[in-house]
């Protein structure tokens, strides 16, 4: 799915069960999304209502086993596809017990940007997640009190871990965007207060 809170209490949720996810591109479609899916092993898919039709595309290659879970309101056009919001809705109120995880376990896989065929998966533990986070949040000496701008993917190392592993660490407030706009940048830090950019090489002229 694009960006949005969602997606991250989705992810987060799978690794507190010890379930691992996969942070996919949403802009893949077709063969490298399935390569993506296989790849990882899925036993399900979670999407969202924009990236309903490039689900549809490759559903039927999918094997049976893998469960497909929609997000969003109206008719979902991916057949056998199950309501999510609807299953939240019936789910109970008290908290499940928690499996035993461990550092060194997988959290989630990252794919490469597949520029030399498809995309590769990176396997991310608990443990590289949490050194990553940590190791940017003392090198900028990043508080709880900060506001940290960063519009980039959610798929993405920089935002998806760096980023998010802020406020999940250490409770840096960080603002997430759909998509970067480069005309809507400076009033966005300024509507958020930020006090923290994250800026990549492209950006630079900003």
């Amino acid at each position: 799915m694009e960006n949005r809170p969602d997606l991250v209490f989705y992810w987060m949720g799978l690794a507190k069960i010890g379930a691992i996810g996969a942070l996919i591109n949403f802009n893949l479609r077709e063969k490298s999304l399935l390569h993506c899916v296989q790849a990882a092993q899925a036993q399900c898919v979670v999407f969202s209502e924009e990236m309903a039709p490039a689900v549809a595309d490759i559903s039927r290659d999918l094997p049976m086993s893998c469960s497909l879970y929609y997000m969003g309101g109206g008719q979902c056009p991916v057949v056998g596809a199950v309501s999510l919001d609807l299953l939240l809705k019936k789910s109970p109120t008290f908290t499940p017990p928690a499996p035993i995880t461990k550092f060194t376990d997988r959290v989630f896989y990252v794919y490469t940007s597949g520029t030399t065929g498809l995309p590769k998966a990176a396997i991310f533990s608990h443990s590289r997640f949490y050194y990553m986070a940590s190791a940017v949040h003392r090198m900028l000496g990043l508080t709880d009190q900060d506001i940290l701008y960063d519009p980039l993917p959610l798929y993405h190392t920089a935002e998806g871990i760096i980023g998010m592993g802020q406020a999940f660490l250490w409770g840096t407030t960080v603002v997430i965007k759909k998509k970067f706009s480069a005309s809507g940048f400076w009033d966005d830090c300024l509507k958020y207060n930020c006090t923290v950019l994250k800026v990549v090489q492209v950006w630079r002229p900003l």
